[in-house]
């Protein structure tokens, strides 16, 4: 059997779906995963630092930034996680991993002087300044895209399964595809009562 992580159940309206998809799937991907949380902080501020790189985003939305692609990030790793059939997780994991390696040997760099001029005409030229561009803007963008997806992806596989119940508990929402599942479901959660679909 895939281990599975159990997302919190998501609320009704559009200030709840925000809600959970922006504040409370992080958090358990935070909760869940407690030492890559601890680093993002660390990923987070180098982030942050890099995208003030030759002042490339003013200094309170460059923290904004890092801040929200690790949170993005910690999410990313709950949702991908909580997919019955999903091949994201570990691809997600690297792909954060390799972004915070660049980022931070970016901000390391340029914190020694390294990057000083090297974007300039004189040395890099046109291509590297092109590069340096690229490394500021597509892993946001990406790693958006790739948390949205998964997002989309949980909304279909949840509907997918609520399709195929046909009885539901009334007080925790769990669904069986036979009374029988249900039963025994009713020894654990105490009020509970059948609705049909």
């Amino acid at each position: 059997m895939i281990n599975v992580l159990s997302l919190p159940k998501r609320g009704t309206g559009w200030f709840a779906e925000w809600q959970w998809s922006y504040l409370t799937v992080p958090a358990t991907g935070a909760l869940r995963y407690g030492p890559s949380a601890a680093l993002a902080v660390a990923a987070a501020y180098a982030s942050a630092q890099f995208a003030q790189h030759h002042t490339i985003f003013p200094g309170w939305l460059a923290w904004l930034i890092g801040i929200a692609f690790e949170w993005l990030y910690l999410g990313s790793l709950a949702m991908s996680a909580a997919l019955r059939n999903s091949k994201f997780f570990k691809p997600v994991n690297l792909g954060g991993m390799t972004v915070s390696i660049i980022y931070g040997t970016l901000y390391a760099a340029d914190k020694y002087g390294v990057l000083a001029g090297v974007v300039g005409a004189e040395v890099g030229g046109i291509p590297l300044a092109w590069l340096f561009a690229l490394l500021h803007a597509a892993p946001l963008a990406g790693m958006n895209f790739l948390y949205n997806s998964l997002i989309h992806e949980y909304h279909k596989e949840q509907q997918a399964e609520a399709d195929k119940t046909k009885v539901r508990c009334g007080m925790c929402k769990r669904g069986w595809e036979t009374m029988n599942g249900f039963n025994g479901h009713k020894r654990s959660c105490p009020g509970a009562f059948v609705k049909e679909d």
